[in-house]
């Protein structure tokens, strides 16, 4: 479940999520929830551990020396104290962040092992999508050869790490996501996403059938 909102109704969402995730939702589904909320406090993620939620996601995007350039919002180290507190209270996490925001190939290598020092429980790799108007529009897509091997620059610092595809998978072209694949990404996120269209099921599912990936059927609850 993913959740926008400004910063000061971020105490609100968390108790709409905390109802919509009662106990009582979890008895006839085996499937295990993860939450995207951005930045909260220790006693408002209590509530959703006490409500059942089991994953938090909170991406750190990029790398520490990069994300100050990127956003003024919030800091990457109010980030990192969200997934502190999450991980304190025992919630697996989600974290990962985008690729192609112009980072060097060293901040690449920084992101990288910035993921390692958190050991997440999962890392979503999105690749920028750009749209225009906004302050990184006119950057492009990330170049395909660069795509693949950011992703196995991921994967050499966090080699049991799941990685997953997740935003900017549709820009792709099956050639460069089979080559990702081959380089360590083994997992995907698909569906909609917060403000971009994500990608097929169906053509995830074929890519990891093509991959060589035996895919099942999720088990019944």
């Amino acid at each position: 479940m993913l959740q926008h909102a400004p910063r000061a109704g971020l105490r609100e969402a968390a108790h709409r999520v905390t109802a919509a995730f009662a106990p009582k939702h979890f008895d006839f589904c085996s499937i295990g929830f993860c939450a995207s909320l951005g930045l909260l406090s220790e006693s408002d993620l209590a509530r959703l551990k006490d409500a059942g939620l089991q994953r938090v996601h909170c991406n750190i995007e990029t790398a520490p020396s990069l994300f100050p350039s990127l956003c003024s919002t919030h800091t990457q180290t109010q980030k990192l104290e969200t997934i502190r507190a999450a991980r304190r209270l025992g919630f697996q996490i989600c974290c990962g962040g985008i690729l192609g925001m112009g980072e060097t190939d060293e901040q690449l290598v920084e992101f990288a092992f910035a993921l390692k020092e958190i050991a997440p429980d999962s890392i979503p790799v999105n690749f920028l999508h750009p749209i225009a108007g906004t302050p990184l529009g006119g950057l492009g897509v990330p170049d395909p050869e660069r795509a693949v091997d950011a992703v196995a620059i991921l994967r050499l610092a966090n080699p049991a790490t799941p990685l997953r595809f997740a935003g900017g998978r549709r820009d792709m072209n099956d050639e460069t996501a089979a080559a990702c694949v081959y380089a360590g990404m083994d997992a995907g996120i698909a569906g909609p996403l917060l403000t971009t269209p994500g990608a097929d099921f169906d053509d995830d599912r074929a890519l990891a059938a093509a991959a060589g990936y035996e895919v099942t059927r999720p088990r019944s609850p």
